[in-house]
């Protein structure tokens, strides 16, 4: 296996955050982002709405794209 250095594009990364932050948003109305690609979710009154944290996490997982282009990774929400 050989190391791939690629030049880092952070627009790129700002915008996939904020798309997923955004995701997190519609699940709970306490959404605390940690960094740029963390953030602490509060399950406690949506839980009845989504179920539990596990159930809400798989569905969030359903309604994201990934694909690879040119050996990197890309995460995108289905419209």
């Amino acid at each position: 296996m050989n190391l791939v250095l690629v030049p880092p594009n952070y627009g790129l990364y700002e915008k996939c955050s904020a798309a997923f932050m955004g995701i997190l948003w519609e699940y709970s109305d306490i959404v605390e982002q940690y960094s740029i690609d963390e953030a602490f979710v509060d399950m406690t009154a949506s839980c009845h709405l989504f179920g539990e944290p596990v159930e809400v996490a798989e569905q969030i997982n359903v309604h994201l794209i990934y694909y690879k282009e040119e050996n990197r990774w890309f995460l995108l929400k289905k419209f």
